[in-house]
């Protein structure tokens, strides 16, 4: 039996014995969660799309989730419990389930819910020495008087993202024109980066807070990147990319 796990700032989804189900993430320990299932369930595999950094069954650091840094998930359940894990990065795990919907092969993903990050295909997943490229939420954008679980205050995700709302106190972009107007400019000035960084066909929109607010759209792209623009159509679209990655073997051609 396999539990499939997409494990968020705001939200842990997940399936188990033919049931999905969405539960607040704030306040769960993923290890004590896992280890709930597997006194229930006879579990033999855990795949783990994990919003943060991730590299071969590590868990980095993940600035909007309380984990351990630099925890080895995948040692900890093979040596205690001989169970199998497989973990990867919730949105390079979103590129791949974007790449098949769309049938392309030069795609990026720009979610944005409790932070705002990015995932790369080009034929295959783009990982970066480290398994961290993508992290564009982390990239320079403007000082705030606030501070990322990074550490820095001028982190894009700062000004774009489900934490900025929080932060803020605001339920919705809509409920301050200030914020909105910063708020779109962010994401806008992301998607204008990313188009000319790779270079991608497509760039698909997605994430709690594209799904659930007004956001204004407009990057001002050069014409040389004729990219184009699509909203996911994909349910959980992390989740779908884990289950392929899986199936795939992938964890192989990173090495």
């Amino acid at each position: 039996m396999k539990l499939l796990i997409d494990y968020g700032g705001t939200y842990i989804r997940y399936e188990l014995n033919g049931s999905y189900k969405k539960i607040e993430s704030k306040n769960i320990n993923i290890v004590q969660f896992i280890e709930d299932k597997i006194k229930q369930f006879p579990i033999k595999t855990v795949g783990i799309s994990f919003a943060g950094q991730v590299d071969d069954g590590i868990m980095r650091s993940a600035p909007n989730i309380a984990v351990p840094k630099n925890f080895n998930i995948k040692k900890y359940f093979k040596e205690l419990y001989g169970i199998d894990v497989f973990i990867e990065n919730d949105l390079k795990c979103a590129a791949v389930a974007e790449s098949i919907y769309f049938k392309c092969n030069y795609i990026a993903t720009v979610y944005v819910g409790t932070g705002i990050g990015a995932g790369f295909v080009e034929k295959k997943l783009i990982r970066g020495y480290k398994n961290l490229a993508g992290e564009l939420g982390h990239i320079p954008y403007k000082e705030t008087r606030f501070t990322c679980g990074c550490g820095k205050n001028n982190c894009l995700e700062l000004t774009c993202s489900g934490k900025a709302l929080s932060i803020r106190n605001l339920k919705n972009i809509s409920d301050d024109e200030n914020f909105r107007l910063e708020f779109n400019n962010a994401l806008n000035y992301a998607i204008e980066v990313v188009s000319i960084l790779l270079n991608p066909k497509i760039i698909v929109l997605g994430g709690g807070v594209i799904e659930h607010n007004r956001v204004k759209i407009e990057p001002k792209l050069p014409n040389f990147t004729d990219v184009e623009l699509e909203i996911s159509r994909i349910k959980d679209a992390p989740m779908e990319g884990l289950k392929f990655l899986m199936k795939d073997g992938a964890e192989d051609e990173r090495r």
